[in-house]
C-alpha cells in the first residue's frame, strides 16, 4: 500500500498548475537511486519523475 498524504483542495489546485508547469512533488518515502539520478513519484499527478542537477524534479524522459 503506497503512503498518500491528504492534500487540501488548495494544494490540489495549486498543485495540478505546477505539474503542467513541470514542477512536482516526490513521494519522500519512496525516492530512489539508480547510480545516476535520484527518482520518485510525483504525489500530485502520479506521474514519474527525476530530480534534476538543479535539484528540481521533471517528468522522467
Amino acid at each position: 500500500m503506497s503512503f498518500q498524504p491528504k492534500l487540501s483542495a488548495m494544494d490540489r489546485l495549486v498543485g495540478s498548475m505546477l505539474c503542467r508547469f513541470d514542477r512536482h512533488r516526490p513521494e519522500s518515502r519512496r525516492v530512489g537511486w539508480d547510480g545516476e539520478l535520484h527518482y520518485s513519484t510525483c504525489i500530485r499527478c502520479r506521474g514519474k519523475i527525476v530530480r534534476g542537477t538543479a535539484g528540481g524534479w521533471r517528468k522522467r524522459a
